[in-house]
């Protein structure tokens, strides 16, 4: 598929499958189906379940068809300029990391709201009242001679526990905070399947590329500030708050590990070509721009997905399976 004579528009990421895309392709359809049992393991198993890491999980299997669909790309050159199928890569290509942002974030917001508490580290304060229910006795309130210290044995304590009115407040900031930064991440997730939806019309319409143009650059960029934002925080409380470091180290890893696909859409996303399959310099197609589209976009999601469901993050951020803040077990 070619653009009018004369005309340009934006590269396809990742370009479109020939045959030296083969390889990789089959490759990271089977390492991502390796790690389909332990996605499915994790979401499944009472202990370990969670709604924190479903957008994760549907992107891991999703990744499963997507590399199937490209290996048979790679050998079938009609399907290279497919309707369908590219503006599934697109789009797909474009979401990925997004969805791995918006986990990072639900589980900053665990973060947070279990960091909330004083440095003490008490969340809740206890309220004791002591009852002596000697004297509502009637056989007891006959003994004139009984002595103070037997009328204090039969004292009872009742004990009463409740949230700290401050701790409370500061998650509920959070929480307030989080949910804002959620819906900033559903706003880049509308741009980008706009911008992918629209992919195939802007080969013919100059205005529709550029509109296109802008929508990717906009998608990406903000989740780039957001997923900069999630790590700066865990740095925060990292050192603010040195009892959750683990998983606030857990957060940053991951968050700056899948800042390198949105850098290096940022990069590639300036190129633009007459053809979807042009192999001329910028369209994105040569073997050597495959290979850093597998190496710095597909590699890091593979990498951090694959952490995120190697460790047990209810267990790690000590919450329940709605991201509830639990105690940590003895």
């Amino acid at each position: 598929m070619s653009a009018p004579a004369g005309d340009y528009f934006p590269s396809p990421v990742g370009g479109a499958p020939f045959p030296h895309d083969l390889v990789p392709s089959i490759l990271f359809a089977v390492l991502y189906g390796l790690l389909a049992p332990l996605v499915i393991y994790r979401m499944t198993s009472k202990r370990t379940r969670n709604v924190m890491l479903i957008a994760a999980a549907v992107f891991a299997l999703e990744r499963i068809a997507d590399f199937s669909i490209r290996a048979a790309e790679a050998t079938i050159p009609r399907d290279r300029t497919s309707t369908g199928i590219v503006t599934y890569m697109q789009t797909t290509y474009s979401m990925g990391f997004v969805s791995i942002g918006q986990c990072l974030l639900v589980l900053l917001r665990c973060l947070l709201v279990n960091s909330a508490s004083p440095s003490t580290g008490a969340t809740y304060k206890t309220i004791v009242e002591e009852h002596d229910y000697e004297s509502r006795n009637p056989l007891t309130a006959r003994m004139d001679n009984a002595s103070t210290d037997e009328r204090f044995s039969s004292a009872s304590t009742l004990t009463i526990t409740e949230v700290v009115p401050e701790v409370e407040k500061r998650r509920q900031s959070y929480r307030r905070a989080c949910i804002a930064a959620s819906m900033v991440y559903y706003a880049v997730i509308a741009l980008g399947s706009i911008a992918g939806s629209l992919y195939f019309k802007a080969i013919s319409s100059p205005s529709t590329a550029k509109l296109v143009q802008h929508m990717r650059y906009a998608s990406t960029a903000i989740s780039l500030c957001l997923l900069f934002g999630t790590a700066g925080v865990s740095m925060y409380i990292l050192y603010t708050k040195p009892s959750h470091s683990r998983p606030a180290l857990f957060i940053i890893t991951n968050s700056l590990l899948i800042t390198i696909p949105a850098i290096y859409r940022l990069i590639v996303m300036r190129f633009q070509t007459d053809s979807i399959v042009s192999t001329a310099p910028g369209s994105l197609n040569s073997p050597g721009s495959k290979a850093t589209f597998y190496i710095f976009h597909i590699v890091p999601e593979l990498v951090v997905t694959a952490h995120l469901f190697s460790v047990d993050v209810r267990e790690l951020f000590q919450v329940g399976p709605l991201g509830q803040p639990q105690p940590r077990s003895k």
